[in-house]
């Protein structure tokens, strides 16, 4: 975790004194450090093992998860807005599917700007699995088309047909739609 990010999340939500907050930060972080359960690196710390972290992230409540997620997407927002994967997996974590799909979009396409065809499919496949919403037929159709391609140029044939076939299917529910308000104005 980077110092920065790590400074911003433990910061208390309401205004108290720097030595009063930062105190107990740094008291809880010496422990963890003392204990060995985190590990100073270069730019920040990290847990001394994997297990450690599923570990104290399996002691958490939901909410409290989400509340750490949101606390972490906010500081990653303003410290490192370009860090889309991050805020990504942050954001979807705290339920915020507007902000979820937004970076999981900029990921997709930063992806596809580098020629990463798997990791821009594995987000396009996160976004369909948030775009599951009647209101969502046309962004989803969107996001089909961009991983139609994608698959096209990775060779996946029979992906990007079924990615087609479900393009006509929403291209025609579309229509009905478009023909249906047209009908009201008229």
């Amino acid at each position: 975790v980077d110092y920065d990010i790590l400074t911003r999340v433990c910061a208390p939500a309401e205004p108290i004194s720097d030595l009063e907050g930062s105190g107990s930060y740094l008291l809880a972080t010496n422990d963890l450090l003392r204990l060995g359960l985190l590990v100073e690196t270069d730019t920040g710390y990290s847990f001394s093992h994997e297990r450690v972290r599923r570990a104290v992230y399996g002691r958490l409540g939901p909410s409290q998860r989400r509340e750490l997620h949101h606390r972490v997407a906010q500081a990653v927002e303003s410290l490192f807005p370009k860090q889309f994967d991050l805020l990504a997996h942050h954001y979807t974590a705290t339920d915020n599917r507007e902000r979820a799909i937004h970076y999981i979009s900029r990921a997709a396409e930063r992806a596809s700007e580098l020629f990463a065809h798997q990791a821009a499919l594995v987000h396009y496949d996160r976004l369909l699995d948030l775009l599951s919403q009647t209101e969502d037929r046309a962004t989803r159709y969107d996001v089909l088309s961009s991983r139609a391609e994608i698959l096209g140029w990775a060779g996946e044939r029979t992906a990007q047909g079924q990615a087609i076939d479900e393009m006509i299917q929403l291209a025609e529910d579309l229509k009905g739609k478009m023909l249906n308000c047209h009908a009201l104005d008229a």
